[in-house]
């Protein structure tokens, strides 16, 4: 009794209507009900956005270590063949 705050954790994105009704100081429930319309936005992590970010930072990461994968393979090629030119023109 006497309490004076309300908290919640943990509510789901959405719409809320928060009542409240009080006493008199006699402890008589008075009707004076107050309503308070309250929007719980999802965290960034749960939107569209988020989730689109996420995909292409994991796409431009794939594509960043198949380029130096691919870059690295070519310059291997390409000093095998600068070793084979140099081995045959020695002899």
């Amino acid at each position: 009794m006497g309490q004076r705050a309300a908290s919640y954790t943990n509510l789901e994105p959405g719409e809320y209507l928060f009542r409240v009704r009080s006493t008199n100081s006699d402890g008589i429930w008075v009707d004076n009900q107050r309503t308070v319309n309250i929007i719980v936005h999802p965290s960034f992590w749960q939107t569209t956005l988020s989730k689109i970010l996420m995909v292409a930072i994991t796409l431009i990461l794939i594509a960043i270590t198949i380029y130096i994968i691919f870059t690295f393979y070519k310059l291997r090629h390409r000093v095998e063949v600068e070793q084979l030119t140099i081995v045959k023109s020695n002899t």
